[in-house]
């Protein structure tokens, strides 16, 4: 059912605007004026859809226990944000991603399960220096793994964006909060912490420094690179390491092909780095 939750977004229209008026209008024809200085808002919608066909290679991976495999994998990305530059800013954007596998027997299970809100809110200060606050929640919303783990990462410190490259979050101080809600995960696993958490307890409240770097360019004119690298660090632990990188090739109108690797770093859980590829092409659209 949840494939058709794009649907909903469809009928936004390329590039929408949304105006809103801040002050009424003088009805007077000679009133250009006041028309020209009335307050204008304006609110960009960016909606983006993937159905594909991907392969799943995994290698020291602590998040799961499922083996390489072949799936359908749904891509969506639904993204809010000022249409003009202001000296304050804001965004938020959802991102989704579940990877769907259906055995011979009936039975259908829900891998590569992601879900991400981004939310940062900046003040330019000495352009291109922002004064930031910034927000990521991420969790897997199927099967047993639902809130498990739910992960809350905020700070608040500098940023500064590049035209054509991305934006760069440096958070002066921060923390994450981690919540694990099936507590049957450690002994699938056959581990004693995941994400930090002990087996003995629901959650993990810690402090420290973030750094964050956002990266949305083309590269040439089909390739497009999207790319998001998280640092973390607690006072008594060592760096915590979060990757999200993919490159996709527009090969028509509606057919994308892509490669899209995982990375994650926790010493608690495993000395060596987990790592996920998941190479796919099928059907997208952008709105």
């Amino acid at each position: 059912m949840f494939f058709l939750i794009p649907l909903l977004f469809i009928t936004l229209p390329t590039g929408y605007n949304l105006e809103l008026s801040t002050g009424s209008l003088p009805l007077q024809a000679d009133s250009t004026d006041s028309i020209a200085k009335t307050n204008l808002r304006s609110v960009l919608h960016d909606f983006s859809y993937k159905l594909a066909f991907s392969g799943r290679l995994v290698s020291n991976w602590k998040h799961d226990n499922y083996p390489n495999q072949i799936i359908l994998l749904q891509d969506l990305r639904y993204q809010i944000r000022p249409g003009r530059e202001r000296k304050a800013m804001w965004l938020f954007r959802l991102d989704h991603q579940a990877g769907i596998q259906y055995i011979f027997d009936s039975i259908t299970q829900i891998h590569t399960d992601e879900n991400t809100l981004n939310t940062t809110l900046d003040f330019q200060v000495l352009k291109p220096w922002n004064i930031s606050f910034f927000s990521l929640f991420s969790t897997p919303l199927f099967n047993s793994l639902f809130l498990t783990p739910l992960r809350w990462t905020f700070s608040a410190g500098l940023s500064v964006k590049r035209e054509k490259f991305g934006v760069v979050n440096i958070g002066l101080t921060g923390g994450r909060l981690t919540y694990v809600r099936n507590r049957k995960i450690y002994e699938k696993l056959g581990i004693p912490v995941f994400y930090g958490v002990p087996e003995d307890k629901k959650t993990l409240l810690e402090y420290g420094l973030s750094l964050q770097i956002l990266i949305d360019r083309n590269l040439w004119d089909k390739i497009r690179w999207n790319g998001d690298f998280l640092f973390f660090k607690s006072r008594q632990k060592p760096v915590d390491l979060s990757v999200k990188n993919s490159f996709s090739l527009q090969v028509s109108r509606y057919i994308r092909t892509g490669i899209q690797t995982r990375l994650f770093y926790e010493k608690m859980v495993s000395p060596k780095l987990q790592m996920e590829n998941l190479i796919s092409a099928g059907f997208s659209f952008d709105l």
